[in-house]
């Protein structure tokens, strides 16, 4: 007799533009219900978080962006982590790991070494009690499209599928060897 072992669904996915929309504040945060309910179709109870923050260094330094726009500061950013945190929990569905990234390829322009670890510190506060599994990377070999952060959560937690809004996410779940998932960006 043949048993067929299913192997559950471990996912992750990214942040921005995927479960929630792409904004520097915290007005109208609003979770992507359509992809949280395939999830749930799907049997995934445990959701793994790997994102690219990089625009956080500028907002910690009080940057405005060209259009004029604030960029999200490691608070903002913390808030909307628990925003994530306690909707996604609503919806039966606990955060298994967090991988941030704050590098950026012009970081080493506009701050000092002192100040990207003072922000990366301020992150890691900010995050912390959503997850036992939080990282906080300023380096390029952890930026998505490098597969660092979710190897990761793959060796770590076993996650084997990750959704994503873009090239980056793509390269990074395909350089880990896990299926990717594509979502329609979400804005």
């Amino acid at each position: 007799m043949n048993v067929l072992v299913v192997k559950p669904i471990e996912a992750g996915s990214d942040v921005d533009g995927t479960l929630l929309p792409y904004m520097a504040s915290l007005s109208n945060l609003r979770l992507n219900w359509s992809l949280i309910g395939t999830m749930l179709k799907l049997g995934i109870r445990r959701l793994s978080i790997v994102t690219n923050q990089g625009g956080l260094i500028y907002g910690y330094l009080g940057k405005i962006r060209s259009d004029g726009v604030e960029y999200p500061t490691p608070d903002v950013f913390g808030a909307r982590m628990r925003y994530l945190q306690s909707t996604l929990a609503e919806a039966g569905i606990t955060i298994g790991g967090i991988r941030v990234s704050l590098y950026h390829s012009y970081m080493d322009r506009v701050a000092t070494s002192r100040q990207v670890e003072s922000c990366a510190d301020l992150v890691r506060n900010r995050i912390r009690g959503i997850s036992d599994n939080c990282r906080v990377y300023t380096t390029q070999v952890a930026r998505k499209p490098q597969p660092y952060m979710i190897n990761s959560l793959k060796n770590q937690l076993g996650v084997n599928l990750f959704y994503g809004d873009s090239d980056d996410d793509r390269g990074a779940a395909l350089g880990a060897g896990i299926h990717f998932v594509p979502v329609k960006r979400f804005l």
